[in-house]
Parts: structure tokens; C-alpha cells; sequence
């Protein structure tokens, strides 16, 4: 029997992890945030702040068989010496204890902090059974092959905009991001390489506004099975365009996001293409500019005293 247990943080889709592939020779992990390579044995959360440590919690796999148990115990090992976390871990509505370990059982919730920081409210850790939904995309498997490959020949032919791999998550009505480029992330407001990693767990509306409008923009484009577009806020006013395509037996999504587009100018009178450059050169160079006008209206006054 495998152990897993199911990962939850805000803004992304919950992940199962099989602890049996996870744990050191005894038979422990850690969860915290991101440690880097260094760490093998250590369960990073994805969207840890300095709030949540390095080890805030163990788990540890006992008995064998049909006869497993999970437990766990606030902080982790250092050396010779057992150190808490800094702001605690709460076990269901208890604050964990760090100097002995306790049982985790099925439907049992850890949760980072003592329930008091918004910042970590989003976070929780729970064990995993047969019949949660989670981990890849709401229980689907792997991702499409054929998918996949469209996503790329899109990427190819529109390279100036961001091309994204959707799921529809029906028992969440959420769109999932499976796979998106560098201009996409660019334009959804992430650092290089920062949402690219976290692909097939992160919701798409998580990162724009008007949420709401995208569940219904979503409905649209699947029900109609033609382009739909709408207009979001992510780092900056963006157009999105959903088209649902049948891949392998499955419903695909492909958004594409395009950036804010300049404002066209719109013709104007010869009389405002004449006043435009004129009012330029009296802010830019006033002096140039006032000794102009004299020397203008003194040479039509000579014309106009020749002339009569």
C-alpha cells in the first residue's frame, strides 16, 4: 500500500505525492519551502514565503504491508538537533507538537501556522486517499502527446503572442494551465521561468481579473467549439482568445493571449496637423520660436505695405 498525500496552496491545482519515492533511508521527509537539489528528501511548496521554514514539518512512514502509518512532527532534523518551525504548524484545529510524533489518519489536516496570517491560509497538507481528486488536472492521467504537440506548432506560427494549453476542471469550473511560453508568462505578470515551472498546477484565473467572466468565456467557447474572445487584466490589458479542440478523445483549450494593442491615431484636421508641430517647437525652443513669429509678421507687414 502506497502512502500519498495531497498538497494544497493558493492559486494552484492540489498535487498528490506518493511519499514511498520520496523518503530517505529513514523512511522520513521533509515539507517546506524550496531548498534546491541539495535536498532530495525534501517536499518543497511551490508558493512558500519566508513565513513558512526550511522544515516545517516531518513525516515519517512506520509498519509495512497493509499495516503503514504516516506520522508527523512539527520542524525537522539540523544536525544532531530536532528545530521547530518558526511559526508552527497547526494539526486539524492544534498546534503540532515538535518534541514527539503524532498519528496522521485519513481526513486529518495540517495547515501552516497557527491559523492567524492570511499569508498562509492557503496552504494545507492532507492525506491522501483512493478517492481524492487532485494532483494531475482533477485525476486525469498524463497530459495528451497530441496535445502537446499542437501547443507547440502553435507556439511556432504566433510567436509575438502567448499561446497557453488549458484543462476545463468541470467540479471547479476552473481552467488549469497545462503548458504556456515565455510571452504568455511575460504577459500574465510572472518572472522568467516562474510560472512556466508550475504548469499543470497553476488556474488561470488566479493570474487575471474578471474571473467570473472567464468561466462564462470558457462555457462560450465550448459549447460553440469556435474561437471566443474576451479582455482581462493581468499585468496589463490583454486580449484572450479560447478555442476548444477535441485531441485524442479529449477536450483540449488553447488560449491565446495577445498583448495591449497601441491606440490607432485617428486623422485629424490640416488645421491640427499644422498646430501640432507648431505648439512642439514653441514648448521645445520658446526664444527660437517668439524671435520666428517677429521676424514672420515683420516680413508680411513689409509685403503688405509693397503690395498697397
Amino acid at each position: 500500500m502506497a502512502l500519498k498525500i495531497e498538497i494544497i496552496e493558493p492559486g494552484l491545482d492540489s498535487a498528490i505525492i506518493n511519499l514511498e519515492n520520496r523518503v530517505d533511508q529513514h523512511r522520513r521527509v521533509t515539507i517546506g519551502r524550496p531548498l534546491g537539489e541539495k535536498y532530495p528528501h525534501h517536499i518543497r511548496l511551490s508558493k512558500a514565503t519566508g513565513m513558512v521554514s526550511a522544515f516545517q514539518f516531518t513525516l515519517e512512514i512506520r509498519g509495512e504491508g497493509d499495516n503503514k502509518e504516516l506520522w508527523v512532527r512539527d520542524g525537522g532534523k539540523r544536525g544532531n538537533f530536532w528545530k521547530p518551525s518558526t511559526n508552527g504548524t497547526t494539526f486539524n484545529s492544534e498546534l503540532l507538537a515538535s518534541d514527539r510524533w503524532t498519528l496522521l489518519r485519513v481526513n486529518d489536516v495540517l495547515r501552516i501556522g497557527k491559523g492567524k496570517n492570511a499569508e498562509l491560509t492557503g496552504f494545507a497538507i492532507k492525506y491522501a486517499t483512493s478517492q481524492t481528486i487532485g494532483g494531475t488536472l482533477g485525476g486525469a492521467a498524463t497530459t495528451s502527446f497530441g496535445a502537446v504537440d499542437k501547443w507547440r506548432a502553435e507556439v511556432i506560427v504566433h510567436k509575438d503572442i502567448g499561446v497557453l494549453l488549458l484543462r476545463w476542471i468541470g467540479q471547479t469550473s476552473q481552467l488549469v494551465i497545462e503548458k504556456m511560453d515565455y510571452v504568455a508568462e511575460e504577459l500574465l505578470g510572472g518572472q522568467p521561468g516562474e510560472l512556466i515551472e508550475l504548469s499543470g498546477r497553476i488556474v488561470l484565473g488566479t493570474l487575471i481579473n474578471e474571473r467570473d467572466d472567464l468561466e462564462t468565456h470558457a462555457k462560450i467557447a465550448m459549447q460553440q467549439r469556435s474561437p471566443a474572445t474576451g479582455f482581462y487584466t493581468g499585468s496589463s490589458r490583454i486580449k484572450l482568445i479560447l478555442n476548444c479542440v477535441a485531441i485524442d478523445g479529449r477536450d483540449w483549450i488553447f488560449g491565446y493571449l495577445y498583448p495591449p494593442e497601441r491606440e490607432e491615431q485617428q486623422p485629424g484636421s490640416w488645421q491640427d496637423a499644422i498646430a501640432q508641430p507648431i505648439g512642439l517647437i514653441a514648448s521645445r525652443y520658446p526664444v527660437l520660436f517668439v524671435i520666428g513669429l517677429v521676424a514672420a509678421l515683420g516680413l508680411g507687414l513689409v509685403v503688405y505695405l509693397l503690395t498697397k
